[in-house]
């Protein structure tokens, strides 16, 4: 369903991709009264992840799930003692389905807001990747941050991503979701990378057609960035 917080503090946790990320800091919180000592989420756990963001009276949360059919993305534990509305899935579906306007809009507002949580690209998976290889030889990984900065984030929702035959622009690092490669009936997770194959190999098209099964969180690397990494590497 969806919630909305009326009174108290919950804490939003996300497991990273890939290798466990370090804990973070997180800045004190205000105490709930005058003369009360805050009560503060930590920045890590170790079932739950890492702390996303804290929320407050007037926050609300869930519309993710409330809006696509797939498992909950995040975790979400009460910090304080918490006062809450929820509208449950189905009513609010419902509501929704004879709103069209309304739905698709919500829907695009969740994808807009969803790129600013997507998975870190962990360091090992940069190492990995073909085309950085032969761009960065044995200075991979003193390059890798460099690369790191030059990422962004991408999320799209059960629609297509690249054509076969296509030119690329930008090479794409898949952290959340499944991608459907068309051609060849053949579904690719958490790991793969779109594009890196073909430009490695000297081709400069997609060798095939791939389309979100759901929700999809990647990161993108564009062909000229790399291209301008490679150069300074170079000189």
């Amino acid at each position: 369903g969806l919630f909305f917080v009326a009174q108290g503090r919950l804490a939003v946790y996300q497991q990273p991709f890939g290798v466990p990320a370090s804990p973070g800091t997180l800045e004190p919180q205000t105490p709930l009264t005058p003369g009360r000592k805050a009560v503060q989420a930590p920045p890590w756990d170790p079932e739950l992840g890492r702390l996303q963001e804290v929320l407050r009276a007037g926050d609300m949360f869930g519309e993710q799930e409330a809006l696509f059919p797939e498992p909950h993305s995040s975790s979400v534990r009460t910090i304080t003692g918490c006062d809450m509305w929820c509208v449950p899935r189905a009513p609010l579906t419902e509501f929704l389905l004879s709103h069209v306007t309304l739905l698709l809009a919500a829907k695009a507002d969740v994808i807009a807001r969803r790129t600013e949580w997507v998975r870190p690209l962990p360091e090992t998976f940069l190492l990995r990747c073909p085309l950085l290889q032969q761009n960065f030889g044995d200075g991979l990984a003193r390059e890798a941050a460099a690369v790191r900065r030059r990422l962004h984030a991408r999320v799209v929702c059960s629609e297509g991503v690249v054509r076969r035959g296509q030119q690329i622009h930008e090479v794409l690092y898949l952290v959340r979701g499944e991608l459907h490669a068309e051609e060849v009936c053949r579904r690719v997770g958490p790991g793969t990378s779109i594009g890196a194959e073909e430009l490695a190999a000297g081709r400069a098209n997609f060798d095939l057609s791939y389309k979100a099964h759901g929700i999809v969180e990647m990161w993108a690397l564009a062909t000229d960035a790399l291209d301008t990494l490679a150069h300074h590497y170079e000189m």
